[in-house]
């Protein structure tokens, strides 16, 4: 393993992300926003308003992404109610 994939490696682990889960998910965004570029006429502000609501998404998915797995278990229910 190279110094650069172990690099990587280690930055996936420590946000805990599974960088295939990842790239999926950043392919079907972007094919999100190309089906909306295509459906709103080509219009760049409603395109502008929908990646920065997409950019504070993944703000907010790497934020809980660092919650420990038993913490997010002990909070569950009261966050459910």
């Amino acid at each position: 393993m190279s110094a650069r994939q172990s690099l990587f490696a280690l930055i996936f682990d420590w946000l805990r992300l599974d960088w295939v889960l990842l790239c999926l998910l950043l392919v079907l965004a972007g094919a999100g926003l190309g089906i909306l570029y295509s459906a709103s006429g080509e219009s760049e502000a409603m395109m502008q308003r929908q990646v920065i609501r997409l950019g504070v998404a993944f703000l907010c998915m790497l934020a809980v992404a660092r919650i420990p797995p038993e913490t997010l278990q002990h909070w569950a229910p009261w966050l459910y109610g």
